[in-house]
């Protein structure tokens, strides 16, 4: 038997809107349109049963185990690892330390004043802006630098005044804080150490009752025993009677070489005139490297 032509074979299109081929699909979509909704529905439960079972998989796992290792693991953080405020105060420098406020007369009418100053810090250094208070007088601002790991005293020298000053306050205007550059310096302490090898030697004092001069005469030879030349090194020398101090004297010099002595011959104007020994106190910032003279440069 032959099966019928299909009318739509015998279609022909006279506007040129509609084709054959367009016919052909068309039915052929109207005719399958249930079905392909079908197959389409079914795609789309497949996939939300597949992807709803795995969320539900996963959330159950982490809800019998993963939840648990979660909270193991918040509290081995917070047991080992510690808070960065805490640790944040314990690499920040500590306030320098203030004690010992003096005053010392020297000539008539005029007085020295000094504090000691204290850098517990290894890894920074203080630069001070200060200066001293009593009543309405203060004498001038003056800086200095305080090394790590060192105590020094900060002084003003020659104020005048017609009375003994009482209530002196030491007054620290401004703090530069510094750090010791880690890549440059390992260890700070070991690189003052290298440095600062001054000391004092041959010291002896012709007193004015021995001499007839006004004032006590100092005589002393000053050693650099280390391998650094510095150009315009400043001092502090402290003049001691016993164990207390009874006053400063500035001592500078143009320039010390490596491995020198340096002879020294001060006259100290001082209503004290009593002191059997003297500390050398150096001032100057080993941290900067134009006080260093270089190799040739003498």
């Amino acid at each position: 038997m032959f099966k019928p032509k299909e009318k739509s074979s015998e279609y022909i299109d006279t506007t040129g809107e509609l084709t054959s081929r367009s016919l052909k699909l068309g039915t052929w979509y109207v005719e399958h349109k249930e079905l392909m909704q079908k197959i389409g529905l079914g795609i789309l439960i497949g996939w939300c049963v597949i992807f709803m079972g795995y969320s539900l998989l996963m959330w159950g796992e982490y809800l019998f185990f993963g939840y648990w290792e979660d909270q193991k693991q918040q509290a081995m953080y917070a047991q080992y690892n510690q808070n960065y405020e805490s640790i944040k105060m314990l690499y920040k420098a500590q306030d320098l330390k203030i004690s010992n406020v003096r005053i010392f007369g020297t000539a008539d009418k005029f007085y020295d004043f000094a504090a000691n100053v204290q850098n517990q810090n290894e890894k920074w250094m203080a630069k001070v802006s200060y200066h001293f208070k009593y009543g309405n007088t203060e004498t001038e601002m003056q800086t200095a630098s305080v090394m790590p790991l060192s105590e020094r005293p900060l002084v003003a020298f020659g104020l005048e005044n017609d009375t003994f000053p009482t209530g002196v306050n030491f007054v620290l205007d401004k703090i530069d804080w510094e750090a010791v550059d880690p890549h440059r310096i390992s260890n700070a302490e070991a690189f003052l150490a290298e440095r600062n090898l001054f000391s004092i030697d041959n010291f002896y004092v012709d007193l004015p009752s021995a001499t007839g001069l006004p004032v006590p005469a100092l005589y002393m030879d000053l050693l650099n025993q280390s391998a650094y030349s510095y150009w315009e090194p400043v001092f502090l020398v402290e003049l001691i009677n016993g164990n207390q101090t009874v006053g400063y004297i500035h001592l500078y010099f143009d320039k010390i070489e490596a491995f020198s002595t340096e002879k020294v011959d001060l006259r100290y104007f001082n209503k004290t005139t009593e002191f059997n020994n003297v500390r050398i106190i150096p001032t100057m910032n080993y941290f900067d490297e134009s006080i260093y003279i270089g190799p040739g440069e003498i």
